[in-house]
């Protein structure tokens, strides 16, 4: 529901932000990364707190990249 909200939408802060905090809790980070990006240039005024999420999906890939090796 939220990707065809943004589809339809992709111009609201509000939906852009929603799929990226849910593309991050199922560990989409990348998607996540890019759906952030897009929410602050939708939301300039927004830039301190989606700079924040930014960088806790940023060390959250970081950490599943490492676990990933770790297992190879």
């Amino acid at each position: 529901p939220l990707e065809a909200a943004v589809r339809l939408r992709g111009d609201d802060f509000t939906y852009v932000s929603n799929l990226a905090f849910a593309y991050e809790r199922v560990g989409r980070y990348r998607e996540a990364l890019r759906m952030l990006r897009e929410a602050k240039a939708l939301n300039p005024a927004a830039a301190q707190v989606v700079d924040a999420a930014i960088d806790r999906v940023t060390r959250a890939a970081g950490r599943a990249e490492a676990a990933s090796e770790a297992v190879r």
